[in-house]
């Protein structure tokens, strides 16, 4: 199950529903904006802080003039004769 916070900066993943009912016991950080969510010694769910940075891809319009690296689109296919 997923959760989303007001403005989406928390992205929370839990086991079950029934995660809820009790608080966390800890929020273990294994890398930078991401958490384990634990409860009664075990792994319940994961958090992502500021999940859109992750989630999307940066847009760069394609170069208009490619530069001519003189490769065909025979060279592409692969040969064992090669």
């Amino acid at each position: 199950m997923l959760c989303r916070t007001p403005g989406d900066a928390v992205l929370t993943g839990l086991r079950d529903l029934d995660v809820l009912d009790e608080p966390l016991e800890a929020r273990v950080g294994i890398a930078p904006d991401v958490a384990l969510l634990v409860q009664h010694g075990a792994v319940v769910g994961w958090s992502l802080t500021d999940p859109a940075r992750y989630l999307t891809i940066g847009f760069a319009a394609p170069d208009a003039d490619p530069p001519s690296d003189g490769c065909s689109p025979s060279a592409w296919i692969w040969s064992p004769s090669r």
